[in-house]
């Protein structure tokens, strides 16, 4: 079974995959919990239960360094391409040819850069190319995971990524190396799926999603600290939170202080995004739960000035890459 049939399978029957890579849209939950509470009868009535898909949609998207252009992911049956265009503009510029499974993640690009997972080989490896030259080199050449999620550190002198076990998807680590590939370590220890890793601007803490209990939530690392400790930061035993990205320095509304943005609610079916301070869990909230709507996987611009997240209709299949502000009052579709 390739994931992109995963993919486009039913979401509420799914119990067990291989080589998955959108896990977001795998877990449930029942009410919210502290700040979220009132909520929950929302959520609940919203609930949609997915249909096979096979036409275009979109899977990821990011922000290059300038913050001019916007990478992602399309797909279309079984194919899947990366591309780069203008945030802009329509012109597109293919990254990937090869009709893979080629994926991509916020802040998998740096500068001229660019990191993403794909199975050509038969397994998935992490490739490096340049915007100029999209000849493909495996990054790391490690044989014994698969591995997904590619993003750099702020300022692009290590990469952080998730190593599925190939012997169970159900169980992966959160490693690092060096931009160039060397000094490759697994900075996690626990015996649980994580995904999404994410570098704070100070390089001094990895974030990441780990499903516990059937639920997704926010742990993190502090690599000055070396002791491969995986910290709470937001878990709960009936709600989801997922997808974080942690801002660049110029993002943060207050200089110096760590400033996170992930989906919070119910992944798969209604979730709200929020940004918060981790040394406070002070939240605000930039897209609030919809009766209409499910939105996932926000990227942040590194000025902070432009956020873009994927949105379909409840009751639809395709999804389509939004903007908008950390104050999430203008929205504008990108792809049509």
């Amino acid at each position: 079974m390739t994931l992109i049939s995963l993919i486009i399978s039913k979401i509420e029957n799914i119990k067990k995959f291989k080589y998955a890579y959108i896990l977001i849209l795998l877990a449930a939950a029942a009410v919210i919990s502290s700040g979220l509470s009132g909520c929950s009868s929302q959520i609940e009535g919203t609930k949609t239960e997915e249909k096979a898909y096979t036409g275009v949609s979109y899977v990821d998207a990011g922000i290059t360094t300038s913050g001019v252009s916007m990478y992602f992911t399309r797909m279309k049956g079984s194919d899947s391409n990366i591309f780069l265009r203008d945030i802009a503009g329509t012109a597109e510029t293919a990254l990937t040819y090869d009709s893979n499974e080629n994926m991509c993640v916020r802040g998998c690009s740096f500068g001229s850069d660019f990191l993403y997972s794909s199975n050509k080989s038969g397994a998935f490896r992490v490739y490096k190319i340049t915007f100029e030259n999209t000849t493909p080199v495996d990054l790391l050449g490690n044989p014994s995971y698969d591995f997904l999620d590619a993003a750099y550190s702020k300022n692009g002198q290590f990469v952080v990524l998730s190593a599925i076990d190939r012997a169970d998807a159900n169980y992966s680590q959160i490693c690092m190396a060096d931009a160039n590939g060397e000094n490759f370590k697994i900075i996690t220890s626990t015996e649980t799926l994580k995904r999404k890793p994410t570098v704070s601007a100070d390089n001094n803490f990895v974030m990441f999603q780990k499903k516990v209990n059937g639920y997704w939530g926010l742990y993190y690392v502090d690599l000055s600290a070396g002791d491969k400790v995986e910290k709470e930061y937001l878990a709960e035993s009936n709600m989801d939170a997922y997808d974080p990205e942690f801002m660049a320095s110029n993002a943060q509304s207050v200089s110096g202080v760590e400033e996170v943005i992930y989906m919070h609610g119910r992944a798969g079916s209604s979730a709200r995004m929020e940004r918060a301070y981790p040394s406070t869990k002070a939240i605000g909230v930039i897209r609030d739960f919809s009766s209409y709507y499910y939105f996932s996987q926000p990227a942040v611009s590194n000025d902070g000035k432009t956020i873009l997240f994927l949105q379909r209709t409840l009751n639809g299949s395709r999804f389509d890459i939004w903007k908008t502000s950390k104050t999430g009052v203008t929205l504008t579709q990108l792809t049509k």
